[in-house]
């Protein structure tokens, strides 16, 4: 896998050198790839499979679930219009991360992360973790990449999972059962737990064919309706997760009138997004070293993580209107991120994550490099 990254960045490299004139469309796909190489060559545990937060400074494993799943959504929508070989190999391998990640515990418990002995664990999981889980394997198991036994492995991790969560109340508790995890509060009826319990049991059915999950879902759908609302009061780094489960929803839903609600809040997420892209700007034109701007953690937050994250979070869920909007803050981060100098691993994710998908609504021209086998 990591010889396929060397293999990549080589004939890029030659192809650089055959053709001096790049488009510009051409040197964001190549500023893509240079995301995909540092995130599979330093942030993905080789044998775990599981993208680690950070590469210093704190708990590599602290939201490893979260972003592991976000990034195996980010390589489903990767494949979707690449048909990729090596993405198909490395969504498999994140994709195997996030089912060690649940196979560790109790059926249905699902950890931060596993350690590099394959037997410690990170605990304690919270909503976010769940959310970006069931995404991942929601995306993947819908995806061309999938086989059949992968999909029933899937479809009965998912299951022991929702049992879990329904035999707790619908939270999210420590591995005996004793008490709720710090952040697992799942069964609140608010904006940031309603969309995410709702999107579990919409996944659930749409995975594991199992009646009893839409039998809840419309159980507890509609003392969450009013709840789907008032999301602008958070940052892109809770709004990027919600939406994971806004976007599903939009995807699953057949009923118009839910649709419409669903609607609503993908697009007051996106407005509350697109209010938090100007920080990259105040990132840009500190005149501090690189290093030392990334280990400014007000600096990072608010000038790297939440802006980077609010245009993955637009192009997620927003109209195309909004979608608009920020494609040339993209192009703006795509050419001027620091890549390999960055140790932590959100704003690489959503980066690679935004690229896709701007190229899936065809706000970014398929480069001839990238065109489909046959198309």
């Amino acid at each position: 896998m990591k010889l396929t990254g060397i293999l990549w960045l080589a004939a890029l490299a030659a192809a650089a050198c055959a053709a001096p004139t790049v488009s510009e469309d051409a040197s964001l796909y190549f500023r893509a790839r240079a995301l995909r190489q540092r995130i599979e060559r330093d942030f993905i545990a080789p044998r775990r499979g599981l993208v680690l937060t950070r590469l210093k400074g704190g708990d590599p494993l602290e939201d490893a679930t979260l972003y592991s799943g976000i990034y195996l959504g980010c390589l489903c929508t990767a494949f979707e219009v690449t048909g990729d070989t090596a993405t198909a190999a490395l969504s498999r391998h994140v994709l195997a991360g996030l089912l060690l990640d649940a196979s560790i515990g109790e059926p249905g418990y699902l950890v931060r992360g596993v350690g590099p002995d394959m037997k410690t664990y990170r605990g304690d999981p919270s909503v976010d973790q769940y959310t970006a889980f069931f995404y991942g394997l929601f995306r993947f198991s819908r995806s061309p990449i999938a086989t059949p036994p992968e999909k029933q492995h899937i479809a009965a991790t998912l299951e022991n999972a929702l049992a879990r969560l329904r035999r707790h109340g619908w939270q999210i508790v420590t591995e005996d059962g004793s008490r709720l995890t710090a952040f697992g509060r799942l069964a609140d009826i608010r904006p940031t737990r309603a969309e995410r319990l709702l999107s579990f049991l919409a996944m659930g059915v749409a995975t594991t064919e199992n009646s009893r999950w839409k039998t809840a879902y419309d159980q507890l759908l509609p003392a969450r309706r009013e709840a789907l609302h008032g999301f602008g009061k958070f940052d892109s780094w809770v709004l990027i997760q919600s939406a994971l489960s806004l976007e599903s929803l939009g995807r699953l839903n057949k009923r118009e009138s839910e649709k419409r609600l669903f609607r609503q809040a993908c697009a007051e997420t996106a407005d509350a997004c697109l209010a938090q892209m100007s920080g990259f700007e105040r990132f840009l034109t500190d005149p501090r070293p690189i290093q030392a701007k990334l280990a400014d953690r007000k600096l990072a937050l608010a000038g790297v993580r939440i802006p980077i994250e609010a245009v993955a979070t637009v192009l997620l869920v927003g109209t195309d209107a909004q979608a608009r909007k920020v494609i040339e803050p993209l192009r703006n981060m795509l050419t001027h991120f620091p890549i390999a100098e960055a140790w932590y691993s959100p704003p690489l994710v959503s980066l690679e994550l935004a690229y896709w998908q701007a190229m899936t609504r065809g706000l970014f021209p398929r480069p001839p490099a990238m065109e489909k086998k046959g198309q």
